[in-house]
């Protein structure tokens, strides 16, 4: 939902530099235009909101299970590549 979120502003953003880029190099920002700049700011965002799936991101024996798992080949397909050769 967010990578959607993320998308749809980029795409507004790059349609508003687009059209702006076509105007006169004089003329300035109106009101609009710098609202509407303003609300695609990250700063604009809501914060994210807790995910119950990640409730032991910040325990140190999870962090360090997961470097395990990146680094350890048996987790590959063939066993042979880890998930840090594949996820760079």
């Amino acid at each position: 939902m967010l990578f959607r979120l993320f998308t749809k502003c980029l795409l507004l953003l790059v349609s508003l530099s687009v059209s702006l880029s076509s105007q006169a190099n004089n003329e300035q920002f109106d009101e609009r235009d710098i609202r509407i700049l303003q609300s695609l700011s990250l700063s604009a965002l809501p914060p994210l909101p807790d995910t119950p799936s990640n409730n032991v991101a910040d325990h140190k024996l999870a962090v360090e299970f997961g470097r395990q798992v990146f680094y350890d080949s048996r987790f590959g397909k063939d066993g042979q590549l880890s998930l840090s050769l594949i996820h760079i």
